[in-house]
């Protein structure tokens, strides 16, 4: 009886993501983005009910990024002679048919459950892309706030780059958004396991 009691509870909370976990779309996401010769300065934002610990966990889940942000096709940490943090990353835009892919080799400075700054020091594919994370919460909910500034070496149509840099900007905090409602759910389930 035990293990039914449990699993109607778990499918009841599937059942009430929207009242119970606040991650819905019903949560909208903010996004702004102007252009300055070249420089694209994007910001976008959202608030969810759940932990910075969570939302940390989240985003500084670098090898496993690939696994729920879509335009990135390889996350990995690479350890500096510095001691700093690395990260490589490589993705893939599309123009019309043609895949335009990219690389990134980020130096990394964290602040646990705080923020995430990240600079790309290659400078292969982007003269310069730079930006952070910022995670604050006042005990009910935590904002989530992305700021991104970015000059790409590849030049098509301008217009075609602005949409594009701001489509996936809103497809990456979507994606991050939808990733701490999956783990926040698990987290819900273990705890109800635990508690039968």
């Amino acid at each position: 009886m035990k293990a039914l009691a449990t699993l109607i509870v778990a499918f009841l909370l599937l059942l009430n993501t929207t009242k119970s976990f606040g991650i819905t779309a019903s949560d909208p996401i903010a996004l702004s983005l102007q252009l300055n010769e070249d420089t694209f300065f994007i910001e976008g934002s959202f608030t969810a009910t759940a932990t910075p610990e969570l939302v940390f966990k989240v985003l500084s889940d670098y090898d496993a990024i690939e696994q729920f942000v879509s335009h990135i096709t390889s996350s990995q940490r690479v350890k500096g002679k510095d001691g700093a943090l690395y990260l490589e990353q490589r993705g893939k835009l599309s123009f019309l048919l043609l895949p335009i892919r990219f690389y990134l080799l980020l130096k990394v400075t964290e602040i646990d459950n705080q923020s995430i700054h990240f600079a790309d020091i290659s400078h292969r594919d982007f003269i310069l892309y730079e930006g952070s994370w910022q995670i604050t919460s006042d005990g009910k909910s935590t904002a989530i706030k992305y700021s991104l500034m970015a000059k790409p070496r590849f030049s098509f149509w301008k217009s075609w780059i602005e949409n594009k840099f701001k489509s996936s900007a809103h497809e990456l905090l979507s994606n991050v958004q939808q990733e701490i409602l999956k783990r926040k759910i698990a987290s819900e389930q273990n705890m109800i396991k635990i508690n039968h």
